[in-house]
């Protein structure tokens, strides 16, 4: 009977440890399955254009560089 109790003295901190960790897996496993179970409930919208005609773009503008020989 006494090693079952200090077996159970060592699995509490050892649980107090682990508790936060598997309650994080959870959540995220969680918020993963929910937002997968949305399916096509939600509407896509593009980032580029918008339904007032607006369009957003990027410019990139190259510099002249200078070559010293």
């Amino acid at each position: 009977m006494a090693v079952r109790r200090d077996l159970r003295i060592r699995n509490r901190p050892v649980l107090l440890l682990l508790l936060p960790v598997v309650l994080v897996f959870w959540m995220v496993g969680w918020v993963l399955y929910y937002t997968g179970s949305e399916g096509g409930r939600h509407r896509a919208v593009s980032d580029t254009v918008r339904d007032d005609g607006v369009e957003v773009g990027v410019v990139l503008l190259e510099e002249e560089t200078e070559v010293n020989s």
